[in-house]
Parts: structure tokens; sequence; C-alpha cells
């Protein structure tokens, strides 16, 4: 009898472990299903950095002895109000810079500094003013023997083929591209001439701001807004002609300037994604296939907007 009961707990204790088992297996399954859950959301984000590593650093730094020299509109006052001026800083990161001068140009209801070398010692700033902040601003012309001087108005210029343009020297010869109701313009600028010769418009209507850069004897990139406040991009062969469809880039990104160095382009932009809405930089070193991911610029009065970047001279 009494082996018949060691018998009977014997099977007992393996009827006990064999109900026991699955639950184990079931918290091995649990472990693995973990791990593999885990290593899945490794991967994908493993898989994510490497898809946006080459879009999102937080680091820019220029090649030794580039400079880049930012023109900007600010208030003097301390808001964005209605008086304006024109200043300009220079830096050697692209990211932290130096005030050089905080009165390049004043007047009530200023945008969008235009600022290009026409010769030696000739420097020309096509700039935006309205009368007052419902009227349309019309394009005026300065000029100055400094970068960083005062600009006097060229009072014989003609500003009606638009206005809020960049300006790019192709092998010597200058394209305005300027807004207008009817889209983006490209222009004509000859020294001494008392308006812009207009040559075609190259977007539909609804785009603004624009800013051109050359990366190559072939390709060219504009950056424009739209009036979603959105940063579009297009691009052309010769900067004229055959421009892409404008597709949008990054959101409540606003007045875009550009800049290449050094195979490298520094789009500047207000960031209105932000309060207040301060002027960022991204960086492509892909000729434009990807971006850094933006970076505040230090040094400029906290109205600082409109930025209209330039190679340091």
């Amino acid at each position: 009898m009494s082996r018949l009961k060691e018998i009977l707990i014997i099977v007992g204790w393996l009827l006990l472990l064999t109900a026991l088992l699955p639950l184990g297996c079931s918290s091995q399954s649990s472990e693995s299903t973990t791990t593999s859950t885990s290593t899945s959301t490794t991967t994908t984000s493993t898989l994510s950095s490497t898809t946006t590593s080459t879009t999102i650093t937080t680091t820019t730094t220029l090649s030794p002895g580039a400079i880049i020299r930012l023109y900007y509109t600010y208030s003097p006052s301390g808001s964005k109000g209605n008086d304006r001026a024109y200043g300009c800083a220079y830096s050697t990161n692209g990211v932290n810079f130096t005030v050089e001068s905080y009165s390049l140009l004043a007047a009530d209801y200023l945008t969008d500094p235009d600022v290009f070398k026409e010769s030696a010692g000739h420097w020309v700033m096509l700039y935006s003013k309205a009368t007052s902040p419902s009227t349309p601003s019309t394009l005026f012309k300065a000029i100055c023997t400094s970068p960083i001087g005062s600009f006097e108005t060229d009072i014989n210029f003609i500003g009606d083929l638009g206005n809020i343009c960049s300006t790019l020297n192709v092998n010597g010869h200058f394209y305005t591209y300027t807004a207008s109701s009817e889209g983006i313009n490209v222009c004509s600028y000859e020294a001494g001439a008392p308006r812009l010769s207009y040559i075609r418009t190259i977007t539909e209507q609804g785009f603004v701001d624009p800013s051109v850069i050359q990366i190559s004897a072939n390709r060219f990139i504009l950056y424009a807004k739209t009036f979603s406040g959105n940063t579009c991009t297009a691009e052309s062969s010769d900067g004229v002609n055959n421009w892409t469809s404008p597709l949008t880039l990054f959101t409540s990104a606003e007045v875009p300037g550009a800049v290449y160095i050094n195979n490298t382009i520094y789009l500047y932009y207000t960031d209105f994604s932000q309060s207040p809405s301060p002027i960022v930089v991204r960086t492509s070193a892909d000729n434009g296939a990807s971006y850094s991911s933006p970076l505040n610029i230090t040094g400029l009065p906290e109205s600082a907007c409109d930025p209209d970047p330039v190679v340091y001279e």
C-alpha cells in the first residue's frame, strides 16, 4: 500500500510538471516575442536613422576660409513693426553671426533686400518697399561703394517688373528673379539701365520670395515661398528656361535665401513654426538631394527676418 502511495505521488508530480510546461514555453515565447519586437523596433529605428542620417544633422561648419555675409530686415524699435532697416552680419560657420552694420538703409515698410556686387567698388541693393501694410511693395534700387556701407537710392530706377527679388551673376550676366501677380519672373539686370528687362515668367501664380543659386554649369535651383507659407523648390538647366514644377520642401518656412559655397548649399529662411520666428539654416552637401535639420542662427537682432545670404567679399 505504501508502495502504491509512492507511485501515486510520483504520478501526481509528473502530471503537475506537465501542466506547468506550457506556461514555461509561453514565458519563453513571450520573451522571444519581446526580443523580436525590440529587435524589430531597433531595426526600424536603425533604418529610419539610416534613411534620415543624410538629411538630419545638428551641426554645420563652413570650409576653412569660407565666410557668409547675411543681409536681413529688422525693426530698430525691437519688434517686427513698420519701422524697418537693413543690417548685415558675417559668419565663418553659417550659424553664428557677427553684425557688421545695423543701418545700410532705413525706412518704413521695407522688406527683402537683394544685395550683389555689380563690379569692383560698386554694390547694388534691390529692395522692396510699401507705403502701408495693406499696399503692395515696389522695387527700388540703391547703390554703395562698400557691401557694408550706407546705400543711397537711385531715383532714376523704375521698379515696374515685380518685387521681392533675387539676383544671380551667371558668367558676368545678371539675372534678377522677381515676384509678381503672375508668378516668378526672370529678368535681365544691366548696369546703368533704368529698369529691369523682362525675359519670361517661370512659375504659376502663388509663388513669391525667390532665391536662385547655380550649383553647376547646367543646374540651377530655385527656392520660393508659397502663399500658404511653405518653401518650395524647382530646377532648370540654364536658369531661364525649362523649369521643373515647384515641389514643397519645408512647411512653415518663409522667405528662403540660399547660397552655394564649396559644394554645400546653405538655405536660410524664417521659421514660423517657432515663436518668435527666428531665421534658421539648413545645409545640403549633396546638391539638394537632402538637407540637415534646421539650426537657429545667432548674433542677429531678435526681429531679424528676410535673409539674403551672399559669399563674403
